[in-house]
């Protein structure tokens, strides 16, 4: 049985790998053992199946582009940190306008919507829209609930209990 070792030395000899000092002495060998023949045959047939059914893959930018870009890259990850700042940076103090404003815009909201700026006062809600309930029931009494953003109603019927 073959060491991985081997079977290591006889794959870089398929591949072309090998020292030139050992390739004389690892051609022998595989041609003696048929096991490290049987590994040569396979990894051979393996690198044929490979080359004629993978897919070409192509770049669709010209050689030049492609490696310009690398290029480029490179040049940026080796230049100096204080190079690669952005030409403009924004205040530390900007980053709290946004949050601000949008608190300042809600409240402003709920002021309008409370009618303190317009000088009335905010109109009572009705839950219920004059719906009536009939029960044969005497002393019974009803509440009714209806959420529109639920698509729910809720009815709660209340009565005393002898």
């Amino acid at each position: 049985m073959m060491t991985r070792e081997q079977a290591l030395q006889v794959q870089s000899w398929v591949d072309g790998e090998l020292p030139p000092s050992q390739v004389g002495k690892v051609a022998a060998w595989v041609e003696q053992d048929p096991e490290a023949r049987a590994i040569a045959e396979e990894l051979r047939a393996a690198r044929r199946v490979l080359v004629e059914c993978a897919p070409e893959h192509r770049v669709p930018d010209t050689r030049e582009f492609y490696w310009s870009q690398i290029a480029r890259g490179i040049a940026l990850a080796e230049a100096p940190a204080q190079s690669r700042r952005a030409p403009f940076a924004w205040p530390i103090w900007t980053r709290w306008l946004a949050p601000a404003g949008a608190l300042a815009a809600v409240a402003v909201a709920m002021l309008l919507w409370t009618g303190v700026f317009s000088g009335s006062r905010p109109q009572p809600v009705y839950l219920a829209t004059g719906d009536e309930i009939e029960t044969p029931l005497e002393d019974v009494a009803s509440f009714m609930f209806r959420s529109e953003s639920e698509c729910m109603t809720v009815i709660w019927v209340d009565f005393p209990i002898n």
